[in-house]
């Protein structure tokens, strides 16, 4: 049997990147929709995992889109998050079993973690620290609520 020339797989991926510059693109207008930081970290980790490398690729373009769009470094989100998967998250693994635990985790470690490597890189580099808001609680219950349901 033929297999058709059309992969659905690669369209759902391209789809979600259009969708994701839109909604990001949104975020820079709307202060109260999260930036799907905790999103795109389980989205790598498992791509990772899988050795899915256009996936890989295109959620580098969706990070390079989020730095673009809130005046960060340059790969300073796939820094961090490859050491949150290689380093941080199989230490967390050892320690906790529970599956929503375990995801508000990588909430609370996606958005509090990357302040504090941003901060940590702001100090290199001698630039202004950058500022916390209280809206920060308030993406991590939303994104732990939008990975509950992934």
């Amino acid at each position: 049997m033929q297999r058709s020339i059309f992969n659905k797989n690669y369209f759902v991926t391209l789809l979600f990147l259009c969708s994701f510059i839109i909604y990001e693109s949104m975020t820079t207008l709307y202060f109260f929709f999260p930036p799907l930081l905790a999103v795109l970290y389980s989205m790598l980790s498992e791509n990772i995992e899988t050795e899915h490398y256009f996936s890989i690729f295109i959620i580098l373009f969706m990070l390079l889109f989020f730095e673009v769009s809130n005046g960060y470094f340059f790969m300073s989100s796939l820094i961090y998050f490859l050491i949150l998967h290689y380093i941080v998250v199989p230490k967390l693994h050892q320690y906790v079993e529970c599956k929503a635990c375990f995801k508000l985790l990588f909430s609370i470690v996606s958005y509090i973690g990357f302040y504090f490597f941003i901060l940590l890189t702001a100090q290199i580099f001698l630039l202004d620290f950058p500022a916390i808001g209280i809206y920060i609680l308030y993406f991590i219950v939303i994104e732990f609520i939008l990975m509950s349901l992934l």
